[in-house]
């Protein structure tokens, strides 16, 4: 049913066809005011960086438990999570860039899950012990003017690796150095989920929900497709600017039956939300020889 879709799909464009027909709210001018992160590296070693750390955290992820030392219980109503730092890498002194992972574990309610976290801040998170690390962490999301974006999966033994939050600031996209933060968080968390999967020796299947534009087709040029019929025949409506769909503010879809004051990011469950998926496989066994075969020629070739 998609399979004549191109792999890449121009957000602006599907946008533009909402406009002309008139079935588009008036949309809020963007914060002008922009911040530029100057790095020292390039988008790919950044890339290559996150990507490495992240691989290499999934066993101490997995050995941390609700009875890790120096982990820090936060009530939400309902529901209480055991945090605890996962590992802090500065990516780029000069900014400094910072990537940290923490784990959280739901302690109490039905859901069972335990999180990866992945957040980008501008300035380094200090503290040697967990408990300074994760009192530095909470200070910097408090100030709402260091983090520049974050990403998580849930894990909860079903095979299922289910992102439930992920955002970059508005103030630091569309950097003019060609520095793409939520392609390196996007990478940071495939990296993970890919890792996990060969830990676990188990597919794993990533799931995001979407219900605006520009966030359906992030995940559509990532890889990521619909899930099942409902998923697809949203996902053709909106390709198709079916003229019952209305977009409304930030980029959410909603069917038109929904009243102007309604559609709104508030009202972001009411928006035609697609669920989009992607596998994740650990390596069979026959992978695994032809990486032994290549690693020894190269060896030997060295």
């Amino acid at each position: 049913m998609l399979e004549h879709l191109p792999d890449r799909l121009d957000g602006r464009e599907i946008l533009s066809r909402f406009k002309d027909q008139r079935h588009c709210d008036e949309q809020k001018k963007p914060d002008p005011t922009k911040e530029v992160i100057h790095t020292s590296l390039s988008q790919k070693n950044l890339v290559d960086a996150t990507k490495k750390t992240a691989q290499t955290i999934v066993s101490k992820f997995l050995q941390i438990d609700k009875n890790t030392p120096g982990a820090k219980v936060k009530e939400n109503p309902g529901r209480a999570l055991r945090w605890s730092p996962v590992h802090v890498e500065v990516l780029d002194p000069s900014v400094p860039l910072t990537l940290v992972a923490m784990k959280s574990i739901d302690l109490e309610g039905s859901l069972r899950a335990e999180t990866i976290h992945f957040h980008l801040f501008k300035t380094a998170v200090t503290g040697n012990s967990p408990e300074e690390i994760y009192k530095s962490y909470i200070t910097l999301l408090a100030n709402q003017t260091t983090e520049i974006g974050s990403i998580n999966f849930s894990f909860r033994g079903n095979g299922r690796a289910q992102n439930y939050h992920r955002i970059v600031y508005q103030r630091f996209l569309n950097q003019p150095n060609g520095i793409k933060f939520s392609e390196i968080l996007m990478k940071a968390g495939e990296s993970f989920v890919s890792a996990y999967a060969r830990e676990k020796q188990e597919t794993q299947t990533a799931e995001f929900t979407a219900g605006q534009i520009d966030a359906i087709c992030w995940l559509w040029n990532n890889g990521y497709r619909p899930e099942g019929p409902e998923d697809e025949e949203k996902f053709q409506k909106i390709l198709e600017t079916n003229t019952n769909l209305i977009v409304g503010e930030n980029l959410y879809v909603f069917d038109s039956k929904i009243k102007k004051k309604d559609r709104t990011k508030e009202n972001f469950r009411d928006s035609l939300r697609i669920k989009f998926v992607k596998k994740f496989q650990p390596p069979t066994h026959q992978d695994a020889e032809t990486l032994i075969k290549t690693t020894h020629d190269q060896a030997t070739a060295i």
